[in-house]
């Protein structure tokens, strides 16, 4: 019988590793122009959990909302294994679970050099910047 360490398994199934469970999908936004809408949050933590739905969304150093929405444009991938990045056009890892973005006081975060625009309830991660 193989082992099941760090798998799902199913009566009279054969193992199956966790991470194959279900793929993540990103939630996609076009091409969005930035306003300045102000936000209460300083940080805001990305969590990616295949298991949930969304698969990626982001933790707010505050309670309200807490909980927002990631948006990414095309360029943007997530990878299939046991630890899941966000790989950015060029291939570079952007970010993994946990990866904090903090907000300046006076500018836009940047996540891996990546203009992110905030709003009340999700973040947009912009392969450019907006015009």
């Amino acid at each position: 019988m193989p082992s099941c360490w760090g798998a799902v398994r199913q009566p009279g199934r054969r193992c199956r590793p966790l991470w194959r469970h279900r793929g993540i999908v990103l939630e996609r936004t076009g091409p969005i122009s930035c306003d300045s809408i102000g936000v209460n949050y300083k940080s805001a933590t990305i969590n990616i959990d295949a298991a949930s739905d969304p698969a990626v969304w982001a933790g707010t150093d505050t309670a309200v909302p807490g909980k927002i929405a990631v948006k990414w444009t095309d360029g943007f991938t997530a990878t299939d294994g046991p630890e899941i990045v966000i790989r950015g056009p060029k291939g570079e890892e952007v970010a993994r679970d946990g990866t904090v973005i903090n907000v300046p006081a006076d500018a836009y975060p940047r996540l891996a050099g990546y203009f992110v625009c905030l709003a009340p309830e999700a973040l947009y991660v912009l392969e450019t910047d907006p015009q």
